[in-house]
């Protein structure tokens, strides 16, 4: 149902009044409200609550932080995406770190060996079978996870079948900070270490270590960087095996490294941090990409050595349930959302600088701040574009 009560803002005010209200007992909720329709959509809508109802009249400051609920897994119709392969599409943004749904495909009565694994930037999930033995018109799919149960009928027709293709993300300089990391088209199921090498310049093998994160279809090789140095990674003829029981070719990479100098160090030093633990991360702007994190269970001096010159958002997340993941809440149930603190300013690392951060969690982050910052910025750009 709609409100009894609004107040609205079209700029970036953090407070807000509501007046003449009949005394009695009130829900109060803010909406950043997408539909502007005074209606709370999870699909589109950030929500902040108080978890008890509250007495007007009332002269207490409510502070209601803004969220974005993760909704409850729910499949859309599968599609054929080749002749080894569907797409399972799912509604909104998923967290699979914490759990994944269990996927059940079926020829007739015949469970068929499958992979399911992330399909990049794409609110979808992609279902690898082998290769059927005699032709069907259809699969069965049937897909779970915690309450949700939902079985799919999918046409299959005669498709090009999708073939093992292997790419590293590194081919060249590699940051201090990296893993070296493969992608590979088709999932990979074995490994053979007798027949991967790395070497450096000088022709002396190097100590290494592999982790595969077979939803996101990921080799990485870890191993110690040295400054100023040079590798050669070779992946012999069938160190690399997929779902379909093919082998690599020889792959050869060449990777080099730089001088400790061409990178900066952060040291942030944390005060009045509320609660223990928290999570503490380096982000670009927009937050989507954390460059560096640490986990922090009392310490509060965080160091993050050997960065790619840039300018560093800082998120530190107050972890309560110690799952060393942002949590969501959840409005019907009336659970609030970790809290998360954004540092004012971006902190910015330079070339051969050593930046020692004071950070204080009780200053809380103010879009007014930021707002006359883009101001400023672009009054700045437009005397340098007059004055040419």
């Amino acid at each position: 149902q709609s409100p009894r009560y609004i107040t609205n803002t079209l700029d970036s005010l953090r407070t807000f009044k509501l007046e003449n209200l009949k005394a009695g007992k009130y829900l109060l909720m803010a909406l950043k409200d997408k539909g502007s329709n005074n209606r709370y959509n999870p699909k589109d809508d950030k929500i902040g609550f108080i978890k008890h109802y509250i007495t007007v009249p009332n002269d207490t400051v409510f502070e209601l932080e803004l969220f974005k609920e993760v909704l409850p897994f729910k499949a859309v119709k599968p599609v054929q995406a080749s002749g080894n392969r569907l797409y399972l599409p799912y509604e909104s943004k998923q967290n699979f770190k914490l759990s994944k749904p269990k996927v059940v495909l079926k020829h007739g009565n015949d469970i068929m060996e499958t992979i399911v694994t992330a399909f990049p930037k794409k609110d979808s999930l992609q279902i690898w079978y082998k290769p059927l033995k005699v032709k069907a018109d259809s699969l069965s799919v049937e897909v779970s996870k915690e309450k949700y149960n939902k079985r799919f009928s999918v046409k299959i027709k005669d498709q090009k079948k999708d073939t093992l293709n292997i790419t590293a993300v590194q081919n060249g300089t590699i940051n201090f900070r990296d893993r070296f990391t493969l992608e590979s088209t088709t999932p990979l199921v074995k490994f053979d270490k007798s027949k991967i090498r790395l070497v450096n310049k000088d022709s002396t093998a190097v100590d290494f270590t592999t982790e595969y994160d077979e939803f996101e279809q990921k080799l990485y090789v870890d191993f110690k960087k040295e400054p100023v140095e040079k590798y050669s990674i070779t992946f012999f003829p069938g160190a690399l095996t997929d779902f379909y029981e093919k082998t690599n070719d020889t792959l050869a990479i060449k990777l080099s490294t730089k001088e400790p100098a061409d990178y900066g160090n952060l040291v942030l030093n944390l005060k009045n941090v509320k609660r223990f633990p928290i999570i503490v991360e380096a982000t670009n702007a927009k937050g989507d990409v954390v460059y560096a994190s640490d986990y922090s269970e009392g310490k509060t001096k965080m160091e993050f050595n050997l960065l790619v010159p840039d300018k560093f958002t800082i998120r530190i997340i107050y972890d309560d349930n110690k799952n060393k993941i942002y949590d969501s809440g959840d409005f019907l149930n009336k659970k609030y959302a970790e809290e998360v603190f954004y540092y004012q300013t971006p902190v910015d690392v330079r070339t051969n600088w050593d930046v020692d951060q004071a950070i204080d969690l009780s200053v809380p982050f103010n879009p007014e701040v930021e707002k006359k910052q883009a101001e400023k910025k672009k009054k700045d750009e437009e005397k340098k574009r007059k004055a040419f």
